[in-house]
């Protein structure tokens, strides 16, 4: 059953990308990225995502610390930036196994490793049905064309964005229960509280992925009138469903096809696409990089720390 939705997941994704490329590909404007306008903007798109994979990883270093099994600095955050690369494996699974299997590498249990990424899931996608909330407050005519262009409606958001706030309500209150009923060290480490600072990570970080998206527009359509606030909420809008798709590696079609749809309406369809993929290979660069960071902090840190303990 879980293969057979991957499947679906991913031919739904590749299909909605589909049909939106064969609506626009004749008209895709040309971007030329040896333009220095362009250029800079392309730059700017990819410092951004890359600071937001940084930021990512220190907040996984934090949510492992409010269990009290954090690993050393740069350990835990290599963890995060080398198995980011398997979100592009077909079934969208693959890179949260690869974190857990690195960090039982370095010596967190696996219960941990588990706990601190359903912790991390719940963050990550309250905070980000909890921000599509909070711009349909603020740009309701956006969000209405948006949710019936997906044909969907915002009651779903908000419902969605209670129920994992719910669950992560519900993880902590189990956690602080635990706390004071047992004894073992293992009760006494954990620290709910600390689950702010990735928190507080997480909602910048939603921003700073809005700025990365903002730049990749002003690189195709440097004259359009867009702003910061409208990338950020057709952005989070379209992690969320790339998430939430079964299948989707790395929420390919399914996010790009709606930062399409998103921006299309302000600046037509063609533009969108462009926008949409030129901040997909940025993307895949930043990810690419980040692998290679990863890959570097292993090798320096598990060094360093071998040297301490002999």
């Amino acid at each position: 059953m879980g293969r057979f939705a991957g499947y679906l997941g991913t031919a739904i994704a590749f299909g909605f990308i589909g049909w939106f490329v064969y609506e626009n590909w004749d008209r895709l404007p040309t971007i030329d990225l040896l333009s220095p306008n362009v250029s800079q903007n392309v730059g700017f798109c990819l410092f951004f995502y890359l600071l937001t994979q940084i930021l990512a990883s220190i907040g996984w270093r934090y949510t492992l610390g409010t269990l009290g099994k954090a690993c050393n600095a740069g350990l835990a955050e290599s963890e995060l930036l080398v198995s980011q690369i398997g979100k592009y494996i077909p079934g969208n699974i693959a890179h949260l196994i690869g974190r857990i299997s690195l960090a039982r590498t370095d010596g967190i249990p696996g219960w941990a490793a588990s706990l601190a990424m359903f912790l991390e899931i719940c963050m990550l996608l309250a905070i980000g049905m909890l921000y599509v909330a909070v711009l349909m407050i603020a740009m309701p005519d956006v969000m209405a064309e948006i949710a019936h262009e997906l044909q969907t409606r915002t009651a779903v958001i908000y419902s969605v964005a209670a129920l994992f706030l719910v669950l992560l309500t519900a993880v902590i209150v189990i956690m602080l229960i635990n706390r004071r009923k047992r004894d073992g060290a293992m009760a006494k480490n954990i620290q709910p509280v600390r689950l702010l600072g990735p928190v507080a990570i997480h909602i910048v970080n939603n921003l700073l992925l809005g700025i990365s998206l903002y730049f990749a527009a002003r690189a195709v359509a440097p004259t359009a009138q867009i702003s910061v606030g409208f990338c950020t909420i057709v952005f989070v809008t379209a992690w969320v469903s790339g998430f939430l798709t079964p299948g989707s590696p790395g929420g390919l079609g399914v996010r790009d096809g709606i930062i399409a749809l998103g921006l299309g309406m302000t600046m037509g369809g063609a533009a969108g696409l462009s926008i949409a993929f030129l901040h997909r290979g940025v993307s895949v660069v930043g990810d690419v990089i980040s692998f290679g960071l990863g890959l570097c902090a292993r090798k320096h840190f598990a060094t360093k720390s071998e040297s301490r303990t002999s």
